[in-house]
């Protein structure tokens, strides 16, 4: 991947060391910089990115975030907003529908009294520097919002969307044999689950791969449709595969980056847009999940990171690490943080096999209810399932149990499991297991119940422990 030093200079609030020492400091500690050479104005760092990074790295933003922590230097980290015109509602102009649990999220915005032309000189020689050819000032946005934040953003003309406003716009599975003339041209015919975004009548885009020509942008367009969402990344390695089409932005998508950038990345550009392109830009963003996943808080332990990596990191660097790399860091003593919290829940729904990201707080299961508990408060990420959080632990005697202790039981009904299922599959487990809960101390235990419910009950009196 392509990085101009001087675009990640923009970054700081005080000059980069010389490009070579950001190369070497790079190399040392993230990722290899395989050479440095000079185009037009730009000084390049060609950087391997490996697909262990990939997913956060693919961009200046990511590489920039890199070499704040390594060097300790403040970086700018905030993005610009557009003025919004508060007679232009997007939901009047579309009607935004997912239907593929693939599309973890789409965002679409409208933009009117476009005008389209070339774009300035210094998005034109960044573009040319990287490798991406300038076509106009509306394209050129989303190509520079993608080398900026990794974020692949799209366009579309949006008069030439079928149907009457608000236009249906679904981002669905193909139908076997349906075809798309893409952005160079090529015509392709489409295999029935590759995901597309649609109107009404048409596929006008190979979701997270390449855009069509029935909607792009040309020196005639007034009003545009922004598009920034989030794919599955296996959905879209295998289409890009089958078509064979790769192209930048499916690079990023299929290396899982995160969700949590559209928002981000759609103010970006259409603050860019209205830049620009002297855009007014619609007041609000339509924003879809096919199911939205709820934030998810871990952690980790000193001694643990020092055993892995041969340091003698104190509490405090390790903090300080982490928060120059823009994490939220508490320091918590495990067990003690889980038996105070794990009261909270209690009256919270049952479902067998409820999500630990996405059904939890509102609905668990027993060791849903124990993973989460762990990893929102006592900053451990344990295994999810029943037999594989007993596998995970350390045995304690009955009588040496401590508060925030787990504790499991055989109750005799159901399905109850011999072996690990994922932690250390095929492990086996003589006693079985088939329930969890959390010891609060005082003889108490909170769990789910027979009544569907997160109870607190006496240990010694619950029908699922005796």
């Amino acid at each position: 991947m392509l990085i101009a030093y001087e675009w990640l200079n923009e970054y700081f609030h005080e000059d980069l060391p010389p490009p070579h020492e950001v190369a070497d400091t790079l190399t040392m500690h993230a990722y290899e910089v395989e050479e440095i050479y000079k185009k037009g104005e730009y000084t390049l760092l060609d950087i391997d990115v490996l697909p262990n990074r990939a997913a956060d790295s693919l961009s200046h933003r990511g590489v920039a975030r890199e070499v704040s922590t390594l060097l300790k230097l403040d970086m700018e980290d905030t993005y610009p907003k557009p003025d919004v015109d508060t007679e232009i509602t997007s939901g009047e102009y579309i009607n935004l529908s997912i239907q593929s649990d693939n599309v973890r999220r789409a965002t679409k915005r409208l933009v009117t009294d476009v005008s389209v032309e070339e774009s300035n000189e210094e998005i034109r020689k960044k573009l040319q520097a990287l490798g991406h050819q300038p076509i106009n000032n509306v394209v050129d946005a989303t190509n520079y919002i993608m080398l900026a934040t990794g974020q692949p953003v799209h366009a579309f003309d949006y008069d030439k969307l079928a149907g009457d406003a608000p236009k249906d716009i679904v981002i669905r599975e193909a139908k076997a044999g349906e075809t798309i003339t893409t952005l160079d041209g090529k015509e392709h015919t489409l295999q029935e689950g590759m995901l597309v975004i649609a109107d009404e009548k048409k596929p006008l885009d190979i979701a997270g791969i390449k855009g069509g020509m029935n909607s792009h942008i040309d020196e005639d367009t007034e009003r545009i449709m922004l598009s920034v969402c989030s794919f599955d990344p296996t959905k879209i390695r295998t289409a890009s595969q089958a078509l064979n089409l790769r192209t930048d932005a499916g690079k990023r998508f299929e290396n899982d980056i995160s969700p949590e950038l559209p928002k981000m990345a759609m103010n970006y550009l259409s603050a860019l847009v209205q830049e620009h392109a002297g855009a007014n830009i619609g007041a609000d963003i339509l924003d879809a999940y096919s199911q939205k996943a709820n934030e998810y808080v871990t952690g980790v332990s000193v001694r643990r990171v020092n055993d892995l990596l041969g340091t003698d990191i104190s509490t405090e660097e390790a903090t300080r690490i982490l928060e120059r790399c823009w994490c939220a860091v508490t320091e918590v003593a495990p067990n003690e943080a889980v038996a105070n919290a794990a009261a909270d829940y209690v009256g919270a729904e049952y479902e067998l096999g409820a999500s630990v990201r996405f059904d939890a707080p509102e609905v668990f299961d027993c060791s849903s209810l124990v993973a989460y508990i762990f990893a929102h408060h006592g900053g451990l990420s344990i295994p999810r399932m029943t037999v594989d959080q007993y596998v995970y632990g350390a045995p304690v005697d009955v009588d040496a149990k401590q508060p925030g202790d787990v504790v499991f039981a055989n109750t005799g009904e159901g399905d109850i499991h011999y072996e690990s299922k994922e932690y250390m599959p095929g492990t086996e487990v003589p006693e079985g297991v088939d329930h969890c809960g959390i010891y609060l101390g005082d003889g108490q235990v909170i769990h789910t119940n027979t009544d569907a419910k997160v109870v607190i009950d006496q240990l010694d009196e619950s029908s699922q422990f005796t």
